[in-house]
């Protein structure tokens, strides 16, 4: 690539896969190998939209999803979600459901993951913590990033959630979020590489 970054197009979702880059100037000099970067990709989407339960529960939950095929948004009450939107007392919370759990805390942002074309100061959450999980209702502010850990067969699941904007349109109030989810069960990793 002529890129300053590296982009495998042929990399599959919750696949690991294992890379070394050289850089070859215009004279045709090869530098050295760059030491073994690792990577498990997973999806990531932009711009999802999802409402109070209060104000549309058919369009309060959400479930973290592998294909674009599949809708995340689903009701708040579903079966299928992993958590939903409410707002109580002013106080605008994601709860989570059906065995999904939270950390408690949500980290300042300026991203949802940082890149090879980011902005110097960018800052984003790579990496899930192994423990300190939840089911009570997280308190979410816009520019933060929330994780969270989904059952899965064999071993827990993690994503990473990153409110854009806190707001309401003509349907209600809602968040304007960016979200990924690791669908290798156990990876912990929510970075493009380690």
């Amino acid at each position: 690539t002529d890129a300053t970054g590296f982009l495998d197009l042929r990399a599959t979702n919750g696949v690991e896969y294992s890379y070394r880059i050289a850089a070859v100037d215009f004279d045709g000099h090869i530098s050295e190998m760059s030491p073994l970067l690792r990577g498990v990709p997973r999806p990531d989407y932009t711009a999802e939209v999802i409402y109070a339960f209060a104000d549309r529960a058919e369009r309060s939950g959400f479930r973290f999803v592998a294909s674009d095929d599949l809708d995340p948004i689903v009701p708040g009450t579903s079966a299928e979600a992993h958590w939903r939107l409410e707002i109580a007392d002013g106080e605008w919370m994601v709860r989570p459901l059906n065995g999904a759990e939270i950390h408690p805390t949500g980290v300042f942002t300026t991203a949802l993951t940082c890149g090879p074309r980011s902005d110097a100061d960018c800052v984003s959450v790579d990496q899930a913590p192994a423990s300190g999980y939840g089911t009570s209702p997280v308190p979410v502010f816009s520019e933060y990033t929330y994780l969270l850990r989904v059952p899965g067969a064999s071993a827990p699941r993690y994503a990473k959630l990153r409110v854009t904007l806190r707001g309401s349109d003509q349907n209600g109030r809602l968040i304007v979020f960016d979200w990924a989810y690791q669908t290798r069960p156990g990876v912990r990793s929510l970075s493009m590489m380690e």
